[in-house]
Parts: C-alpha cells; structure tokens; sequence
C-alpha cells in the first residue's frame, strides 16, 4: 500500500521524537498499536502538535509529547468509568494519562482506555 502524505507526517514526527527521546518514542509507538489493534480503521493525523485519532471524522484522542511525559488525551473522557482515579483533567468532556515511563501503560491501564475512548466515540 503506498504512503500517503499523512503517514510521511506521522513517520516524521515519531523519526523526531525519537531523536528527541526514545522514552518518550516508545510510549507513543506502543500506544498507537494499541488503538489500530483495538480498530485498525481508526483515522489518525498530526494535529494539534502530535498524533490525533479520528474515528467518523470526528476527534476521539491523540498523543502528545511534553518535556516530561506523554499525554494520552481523551475527547469523551468525562465519560469514562475510572475506578482507580488515573484520568486527570478537569474539563467539561476532555481526560488524559500522563505516561512518564513505558511502565505507567501498564500501571494505568491504558488499553482499557485505549477501548473505552474507541467505544465512546462510536456511541458519541
């Protein structure tokens, strides 16, 4: 399948993080997989200074990279349920994880939200 000038943006932008921070690259990297797993379809650009996620044309997440973490954001993320009290944010729809190390995707279980914000975003 040829690339399309979308996926050399997307290409470029991990080639920067990875200079930039391996840490950071690999955090971003698995993540993504986690939502094309979960929803091979999903849409994805960069937006917003980082990868945002798409799914029926409208903006259901992203990833972003900070000076000190990487930030999991969630458009429908108020509706999320979290038990344990790892969303943070205070807005009136949007949540996010700070991932500081690839150990917090486990820690703070974001393939459970990976599929929550797919879903919601489906329901929206």
């Amino acid at each position: 399948m040829p690339s399309t000038a979308e996926d050399d943006k997307i290409n470029a932008f991990l080639e920067d993080i990875l200079m930039i921070s391996p840490e950071k690259h690999a955090i971003i990297t698995e993540v993504r997989a986690l939502f094309k797993a979960e929803m091979p379809a999903v849409d994805e650009m960069i937006k917003y200074g980082g990868i945002a996620f798409f799914v029926s044309g409208e903006i259901c997440g992203g990833l972003f990279a900070s000076k000190h973490h990487v930030s999991m954001e969630m458009s429908n993320g108020s509706w999320l349920v979290d038990p344990e009290g790892v969303l943070e944010g205070k807005g009136k729809t949007r949540r996010h994880l700070k991932l500081r190390s690839r150990d917090d995707i486990a820690a703070k279980s974001v393939a459970k939200f990976v599929v929550l914000t797919l879903q919601a975003a489906q329901a929206g």
